[in-house]
């Protein structure tokens, strides 16, 4: 999935002031103006038997299943953008028969104001009957678009929440509702949340991994280095030599203590040179301070 921008606010404070103004009042739902198919969309699907109307009208579903309001109308707005990226038919993979799968992403972007905007990528498979290839394409790209969707809705909703929200949507079943709040925590770096992503290092979700990683990585709290030099032993040095620059950019002790070890007895020259890197990077004198966090 594709990182976030680090700014947001927006409809989110938007929505924070709605509820602290009106009490229980629920704000109106986040609202989605118009809905666009990328260009590079349309050759794949229209060979299936699929046009752009079926797939805006699977996108008005999606986005209203998930709660947002599509049409005109007042107050801020996104537009969408469909991009498929991956569309097969073919067998299924190990059994009989066959299936359509897509692979797209769902892209919001503000009509106006500073709102960042957002991406959701989704998955989808449907088996193919009788009728050919085209119904099953549609509803494997139904359930993308509602995968996507679904994601698009918990981000906006993790902007909106305080920090002791998030620390206890880290334990969620969902693993999107975890790998948001762990972004937007990283935003916040507030040191309170350190120990609760601490524990999502060892998530059995890649992506709330990384995302978990990346939060300690904007939080800067020593706390976290051992847990981090921990992860590193699995072996892998493509994700030793991601730690290594955050380890690095964290400092202390510990950090220069591991680096040491890793530039002398590292079987991989490459995380070796990481490491030397890393180390010249410690040396140097921190002549402008990080960004303030944002509250």
């Amino acid at each position: 999935m594709a990182g976030w921008p680090a700014r947001r606010g927006g409809a989110a404070a938007l929505l924070v002031a709605g509820l602290l103004a009106g009490g229980c009042r629920r704000s109106p739902p986040t609202r989605v103006e118009s809905i666009r198919v990328a260009e590079s969309s349309l050759a794949a699907a229209a060979e299936t038997g699929v046009d752009t109307a079926a797939i805006e009208e699977a996108a008005r579903g999606a986005l209203a299943q998930a709660g947002f309001a599509v049409g005109a109308g007042d107050g801020p707005a996104f537009r969408a953008r469909v991009e498929i990226g991956a569309l097969r038919v073919g067998p299924v993979p190990g059994g009989a028969g066959m299936q359509a799968d897509v692979g797209l992403e769902l892209q919001l972007t503000p009509v106006k104001g500073e709102e960042p905007e957002r991406r959701e990528q989704g998955q989808g498979t449907a088996p193919i009957g009788g009728a050919g290839p085209a119904p099953a394409v549609r509803g494997a790209i139904a359930a993308a678009l509602g995968e996507a969707a679904r994601g698009l809705r918990i981000a906006l909703s993790a902007d909106a929440k305080p920090v002791k929200a998030l620390v206890a949507d880290l334990d969620a079943a969902d693993a999107r509702v975890r790998e948001h709040a762990a972004e937007v925590l990283g935003e916040r770096r507030d040191p309170s949340a350190v120990p609760a992503l601490v524990r999502r290092l060892q998530d059995q979700e890649p992506q709330v991994v990384h995302r978990a990683i990346g939060a300690l990585s904007q939080i800067r709290d020593p706390r976290a280095v051992p847990a981090l030099i921990d992860l590193s032993r699995g072996g892998d040095p493509v994700i030793t030599i991601r730690l290594v620059h955050v380890v690095a950019d964290i400092g202390g002790e510990d950090a220069h203590g591991w680096l040491l070890t890793l530039e002398q007895a590292h079987p991989d020259p490459r995380v070796r040179a990481a490491a030397t890197e890393a180390l010249r990077e410690l040396a140097r004198p921190q002549a402008v301070a990080g960004a303030a966090p944002r509250k």
